[in-house]
């Protein structure tokens, strides 16, 4: 039995009076009896003021009683949850009970009868909610259900009870049923276009191992059979395949399986196809792209190749593309209205642009703070390295009568000169800087120097400075005696850069070859600087491309200072990282859908750089270095490939099987999306009826307003009816789309105003419930109750107990029993002190 005191502050009284009868009895001459009797009368007396008293109970607390009557539960289930909450109430007799069925909505069964509701949910937030406001000064709810919540703020729901007094007690539904296998989605690449062939996947999930037979169908015809074997975990099912007409398509998936729910054994997707795609890729040498343009049309994508100089600069000649990729083309082989364009027709006109790494490209091309870097979704920083790498530079500068000018403009010796001095500015100390000069001999103007140490800075500069004109041209025999030295020097980067305005009369394209080959071998790159028409431009850029480094043709010598000084950052900072490795996805991401990654092949080098913050990593390297990035810019999107195409990194990546289909999907995923135009249809799902909405904007951009738009609906049967959309905002009509049934709906919808006509195209699938998406939840269910200050019962009898209604008890009061003890013992005191009870001898 419990005891409480009301006014408990009282029986601080009694250590003081303890002390007093204390003292009475050592200086009273009262007989010992009385004084215990006044003791006592004193302690009830003092008690009774602190009033003590039983508690007692207060009528049963109201209950809210909730029976899951969700399809995601078998019948029988739900008929004995049902049976579960009605004997509850009815043992609950007066108490306050409400019980309520619980599936999309919420149903209150009055009078306890089983109601019909919309079964297709599990809407346990809005059951929460109900009880919420029906105990606003507290109670309890009593939750029987299997937990597949198909709505979202459960948590926050059951704090929310528990903040008001509610608890939740949870009676897990045991469904022991058969397996249930179902189509979770149906994955396609973006941007298809007719005759592109294309990687998609089905996902399945299944509560058991199992066997099915999965068919997909396009266009309600089957094009594809397979036998599976399923397990408890998601299976991901390659989707290989070619859309043959461009328009609107409908794919199916569809298991052939006896389990528990027919319902999510079929999925329907619909996917608006464009027309044959068509790519422009420029090469940095001819047929350079050969390789890569036969894996594109293979593939179904139509290609057309063009040298840098052949790129139009007009938006409207580009148009005709759907994407466009750089090859290993370095910054300055296009003008800046090149540039320019190629973000335009990315950003304005919403096409793509897939830029390829190699020796030329990116920071090695000299592509930062130019319009490339601004529309590609990376930086042209290097990431930060542990340790820098030192670097030795050869400068090989042409000295012949040719490089002469009159003026400072025109005096290329000069030029090279500055760009020379400008140069050794830059490398830091331990680098290692040579400056060969050459005519038909050639000569050590600054022979192999460590920075900081042998010659002084200043006089390195000097030398170079002092530089004069010579005879002929002969380059053969500079590389003869600049790369070997070079291939001494104690450096990890060995980088050459060759300028001249001339031809050399000395070696064969074979002899210039070998040098560049066993150059490379002790890891050299050489660098060309082509100065005015005049020079070898052929010769110069075959060297280059052999010696894995860049070649740029300055028509105008004043370049010469920012090319030779860009040369020399670029092998100070050295971006290239070389070695073998095996790429791997940063995450999910839609390129690489339907690619096992442990199948992709190695790679052997890339340009390191930096994703931006708003871009997409697909493809990484150890380092988590980007190697395929991706972004939306504008209208369009962009891809960087910071590996090559095959020339000196990937030749594993291009001898691939399914090399072809890979590339194929990154220009897919950056063309312009086939539904924009004039007229663009989409499906909004936003509310709980779909609704078909059509944007018009005249050639100008403006809207279209006060036209007559109409719709034409095929459901998943075939049948067609009409909508008419009204206008609701400028060049905006909207109508609800009727979608009674499960599957893929197609909408064409069209336009007239006046003289003008327009059509388009969009479809929209409707998914099964999404109560047959989920499983039992049962961690739900616990969290439910712990957050609320409930329990988890185990059977319907522990849930009877734990909400049965007790008989009310009213609060006892025991200070008029004390008081009354305490008048009766006080005649008793009075007696004994006065004398009048004695005990005779």
């Amino acid at each position: 039995m419990i005891i409480l005191f009301r006014t408990p502050y009282w029986l601080w009284l009694l250590p003081l009076l303890a002390v007093l009868l204390w003292w009475l009895g050592r200086r009273s001459r009262m007989p010992r009896a009385a004084l215990l009797l006044r003791s006592l009368i004193t302690l009830l007396i003092v008690v009774a003021l602190a009033d003590p008293i039983r508690p007692g109970t207060a009528g049963p607390a109201p209950l809210l009683i909730l029976a899951d009557q969700s399809a995601s539960l078998t019948e029988d289930v739900r008929n004995e949850a049902w049976q579960i909450a009605t004997r509850i109430a009815e043992e609950r007799g007066s108490a306050e009970t409400t019980v309520a069925a619980l599936g999309e909505e919420v149903v209150i069964a009055p009078d306890l009868k089983q109601p019909q509701i919309q079964a297709d949910g599990t809407d346990i937030e809005a059951a929460l909610q109900l009880a919420k406001g029906l105990q606003p000064s507290g109670g309890r709810v009593l939750l029987l259900s299997d937990g597949a919540a198909t709505s979202p703020g459960v948590d926050e729901a059951a704090q929310a009870l528990r903040e008001q007094g509610v608890a939740v007690d949870v009676l897990p539904l045991a469904d022991d049923i058969q397996a249930d296998a179902r189509i979770v989605d149906i994955s396609l690449p973006a941007g298809l276009r007719a005759g592109q062939s294309f990687r998609g996947a089905v996902t399945i999930d299944s509560t058991a191992a199992t066997t099915a037979t999965l068919v997909i169908s396009f266009n309600g015809q089957p094009v594809a059979e397979q036998a599976l074997t399923l397990t408890e975990e998601t299976l991901s099912i390659p989707l290989p395949g070619t859309v043959p007409d461009e328009g609107l398509q409908r794919f199916r998936a569809e298991l052939r399986i006896d389990d528990a729910h027919a319902e999510n054994n079929s999925l329907d997707t619909t996917v608006l196809v464009g027309p044959p795609p068509r790519v422009l890729v420029v090469e940095h040498r001819p047929d350079s792209a050969a390789q890569l343009r036969d894996m594109l049309e293979a593939q179904g994508v139509q290609s057309e190749a063009l040298r840098p100089a052949d790129v139009s600069s007009s938006l409207s000649d580009l148009r005709r593309f759907d994407a466009i990729v750089l090859q290993d083309i370095p910054a300055s082989a296009l003008s800046l209205d090149q540039q320019s364009a190629l973000r335009e027709y990315v950003r304005s006109m919403g096409h793509g642009l897939l830029a390829i790494g190699g020796t030329s490209s990116y920071s090695l091309g000299g592509y930062k703070g130019t319009p490339l870097e601004e529309v590609l979704p990376v930086r042209m920083e290097t990431p930060p390295r542990r340790e820098r790498q030192q670097v030795a530079l050869l400068l090989i500068i042409d000295r012949s009568a040719s490089m002469y000018g009159a003026t400072p403009t025109t005096n290329k010796l000069e030029l090279a000169k500055g760009g020379a001095i400008a140069a050794t500015q830059v490398l830091v100390p331990n680098d290692r800087v040579g400056v060969l000069s050459f005519d038909t001999e050639t000569e050590w103007t600054v022979p192999f120097t460590r920075i900081g140490e042998g010659l002084a800075l200043s006089e390195i500069q000097d030398r170079i400075a002092k530089l004069d004109f010579g005879g002929g041209t002969d380059i053969y025999k500079s590389l003869g005696v600049g790369l070997p030295e070079l291939a001494e020097q104690d450096a990890v980067v060995r980088h050459a850069v060759l300028l001249t305005d001339g031809r050399s009369f000395t070696a064969n394209p074979d002899a210039y070859d070998r040098l560049t080959e066993q150059a490379r071998s002790y890891g050299i790159t050489l660098s060309t600087i082509a100065i005015g028409d005049d020079a070898d431009k052929e010769l110069l850029e075959r060297l280059a491309d052999r010696g894995g480094g860049r070649y740029h043709f300055a028509a105008d010598p004043q370049e010469l200072p920012r090319l030779t000084l860009m040369e020399t950052e670029i092998a100070r900072e050295d971006p290239r990282v070389e070695g073998e490795f095996q790429p791997q996805p940063a995450g999910a991401h839609p390129i690489v859908r339907g690619f096992v990654p442990s199948q992709f092949p190695s790679l052997e080098g890339y340009v390191a750089v930096t994703p931006k913050p708003e871009a997409e990593t697909v493809l990484q390297s150890p380092q988590e270095d980007p190697i395929l990035t991706s972004w939306q810019y504008g209208l369009g999107r962009s891809l960087a490939w910071t590996s090559d195409s095959g020339e000196a990194w990937s030749g594993n990546w291009q001898s691939w099987g399914e090399s072809a289909l890979l590339w194929t999907q990154m220009l897919a995923y950056t063309f312009p999306d086939p539904s924009q135009g004039p007229l663009t249809v989409r499906i909004d799902r936003s509310g709980a009826t779909p609704m078909i909405v059509a944007d018009a904007r005249g050639d100008d951009g403006t809207p279209l307003d006060l036209a007559d738009v109409g719709a034409r609906v095929e459901d998943p049967d075939g049948n067609e009816s009409t909508v008419r959309l009204k206008q609701i905002a400028p060049g905006q009509y909207q109508a609800p789309l009727p979608a009674e049934n499960n599957g893929a709906y197609t909408v064409g919808v069209a336009l007239r105003k006046n003289d003008q006509q327009l059509e388009a195209q969009a479809g929209w699938a409707k998914p099964y419930a999404a109560e047959f998406a989920l499983s039992p939840d049962r961690a739900l269910l616990e969290r439910i109750a712990t957050i609320s200050g409930g329990q988890v019962l185990t059977s319907a009898d522990a849930a009877a107990d734990a909400v049965k209604a007790e008989t009310p008890r009213p609060t006892q009061a025991f200070w008029p029993w004390l008081i009354g003890l305490a008048v009766l013992l006080w005649p008793l005191e009075i007696a004994i002190r006065r004398g009048w009870l004695r005990l005779r001898r």
